[in-house]
């Protein structure tokens, strides 16, 4: 292949474009002022619909090659595509939403040129936000066997900054068409293998981050790609070849990566809507929040007449540390749903609401995570005044812990015998035990003795 002005470029600059009109300019510009000019421009148009066209066609530079596919191909195609095209002898990538730094040809054509046996080189690379701000500066090992080393566990190379021995890549197959996400990693690794790598230490590249960019995008897609080609290069390191590589496990494997991509896409459809229990328990919180408050008024207010009452005082400040324990309940759902593993280490936890108390019976539910029993008395000042008894069962109160599927919430009653304990203040403690010993205990919540009345407080305990 050869360019009008051009007729032996010693590389050509691959650049495929789908809808890419946003920062194209800016990357072509990037390339059309490079130190090094001995090249071509090849730009796949893999069927735009928005400006992009446009864009290319305002660049009057000869060095610039336009092939527009008829159709959408996709990534992998349309850069396959480039690579048979190219006339250069190397094939340096560009992606069109980076930048390239002026003297990055120049660099790496002197050290092929040095370096005949490397058939990829990358550099270093710095990435930027939509703005072109640096955010983080990206260092990968500059030697074949760091490299090596490194590609066992992810890539090493920014793709668009890559120069490529192009009859190399291609006799290894270039990028694979079955691979939908992060094609560029299976290639490095697969080239690699049969040849030498590496990298400048120099920082020769931009690579843009934003929300439209298939790294943000796919995100999780690329993540089980990555997983299923580093199991292809186990296989190739164990037998010499990977499944896709064998006509008689090649179906497999595709559906094995079409099956770990759906179940992945089932995983954030879970997540998404994990998101959406976490903010309606958020909304639940502060209603019951503000019950409490409305409680803490009313209980705080002098009272209207003058005759004693025996209610049970509920002080403002005890109704606050209660209102405050209620967050461990919506605490607990949120971090069941976001760290499994802390089911384990709560497999014993006993969890506990006080709901009502009129001075002589006191109601509330309990259960234990692990669907053990629990029993439970009432002390006032260390003297049992009373032992709980079961009631109806509350699975309302279990469903709202994921993650404990045996665990069965119930009710509990219990009526107080005042005539053990002398008139006056005392300290009421709520003790709950498990069958393996744990257990915990609502209170002490400070009351009056004699009590009579029957008007319940509706206070809440966990």
């Amino acid at each position: 292949m050869t360019v009008k002005g051009l007729d032996a470029p010693k590389i050509t600059v691959l650049l495929s474009v789908y809808n890419s009109a946003r920062y194209l300019a800016e990357a072509m510009e990037s390339i059309l002022k490079q130190t090094f000019s001995a090249f071509e421009f090849l730009i796949i148009d893999d069927a735009s619909t928005d400006e992009t066209s446009d864009i290319i066609r305002s660049f009057r530079d000869p060095r610039i090659r336009v092939l527009r596919n008829k159709a959408n191909l996709g990534l992998n195609r349309s850069l396959n595509i480039g690579l048979r095209e190219a006339g250069g002898e190397y094939v340096a990538r560009m992606d069109a939403d980076d930048i390239s730094g002026p003297q990055r040809l120049e660099l790496q054509w002197n050290y092929v040129q040095a370096h005949p046996e490397c058939a990829l080189l990358g550099c270093q690379y710095h990435t930027i936000d939509e703005g072109g701000t640096i955010l983080r500066a990206w260092a990968f090992p500059t030697d074949h066997p760091d490299i090596v080393a490194g590609l066992k566990r992810s890539n090493c190379f920014g793709h668009g900054s890559v120069l490529m021995h192009r009859a190399r890549i291609l006799s290894i197959g270039a990028y694979r068409n079955e691979i939908p996400y992060a094609q560029d990693y299976d290639l490095w690794i697969r080239t690699a293998e049969n040849y030498q790598v590496a990298n400048l230490p120099d920082y020769l590249y931009r690579l843009r981050m934003h929300e439209k960019a298939i790294t943000s995008q796919k995100h999780y897609e690329q993540v089980v790609c990555v997983e299923f080609i580093q199991d292809l290069a186990r296989e190739r390191s164990s037998h010499g070849q990977d499944s896709l590589q064998d006509p008689q496990r090649r179906e497999k494997a595709l559906v094995d990566l079409q099956q770990r991509l759906e179940d992945r896409e089932r995983k954030i459809q879970h997540y998404i809507i994990t998101v959406e229990q976490m903010r309606r328990y958020i909304d639940e919180l502060d209603a019951h929040n503000y019950r409490l408050e409305k409680l803490i008024s009313r209980l705080s207010a002098p009272a209207e007449t003058s005759e004693p009452s025996h209610e049970p005082k509920a002080p403002s400040r005890q109704l606050n540390i209660l209102q405050k324990k209620t967050w461990s309940i919506f605490l607990m759902r949120l971090l069941l749903r976001w760290f499994p593993p802390l089911r384990f280490a709560l497999r014993r936890k006993i969890i506990a609401c006080l709901d009502s108390f009129n001075g002589n019976t006191i109601t509330g539910w309990a259960f234990a995570l692990d669907g053990a029993d629990i029993t439970g008395a009432v002390r006032a000042d260390g003297m049992e005044i009373g032992s709980l008894k079961p009631g109806d069962p509350r699975p309302d109160v279990a469903a709202a812990y994921p993650g404990f599927s045996k665990a069965r919430a119930s009710g509990f009653t219990c009526w107080l015998d005042w005539s053990k304990v002398a008139p006056g203040p005392v300290d009421l403690n709520i003790e709950l035990s498990h069958s393996s010993g744990k257990g915990i205990t609502l209170g002490p919540l400070r009351v009056e003795m004699p009590f009579s009345g029957t008007k319940k407080s509706g206070v809440h305990h966990n």
